[in-house]
């Protein structure tokens, strides 16, 4: 006697569904290493930096200087990592908040992420995106926006890191490096 076609069918499923299931649990366990083995490697990132943080109080000029926090980061066993300082800039809609992550010396940006922002979906607010904020990652101070206007003999000196802008939201993206070089200014005058 043959099986009904929609027992087949329950089987055809159940083995797809197993089989997405095991590769999903494999994908888990591949990130699960990759994450451990980069954690290992001792190398800082932004995820790392925001641990435990000591507000440093601000400047009474610090608004105008385009910062709103400062803070020194630790790790859970107290020990200094380098600094947290949100800086602010005009983009295409409003202010363009962004939470920068510097090393101990002040000279490296760690990592960034956009906190605060109104720019217009599927444009500008894709500068909060990791595509875009991964270019800042391990960025040597200071950093120039290139959008493609200029030659690139004519980027100007003393530039550390070149970040292109990206497709489609050339204010917001000025926004975002501007709030990052604000952010840095404040370190240095101020903290460092």
């Amino acid at each position: 006697m043959s099986k009904p076609k929609h027992v087949e069918k329950s089987y055809g499923k159940f083995f797809i569904m197993m089989i997405a299931a095991f590769a999903l649990v494999g994908i888990i366990v591949a990130t699960a290493v990759a994450i451990g083995s980069h954690r290992g490697a001792g190398k800082l990132s932004a995820q790392t930096v925001i641990g435990m943080q000591s507000e440093i109080p601000l400047e009474k000029t610090a608004e105008q200087e385009g910062v709103t926090y400062a803070a020194k980061c630790f790790d859970d066993k107290g020990k200094f990592l380098g600094y947290s300082i949100i800086g602010f800039a005009e983009g295409f809609c409003d202010r363009v908040a962004v939470t920068c992550y510097f090393s101990e010396d002040g000279k490296t940006l760690i990592g960034i992420a956009v906190s605060d922002h109104s720019e217009t979906i599927g444009r500008g607010a894709d500068v909060a995106d990791s595509p875009f904020t991964q270019r800042f990652e391990y960025a040597k101070m200071p950093i120039y926006l290139y959008d493609g206007t200029i030659a690139e003999e004519d980027i100007p000196q003393g530039v550390e890191t070149r970040v292109d802008a990206l497709s489609g939201a050339t204010v917001s993206s000025y926004a975002v490096v501007n709030a990052v070089n604000a952010a840095h200014t404040y370190l240095v005058n101020h903290i460092l």
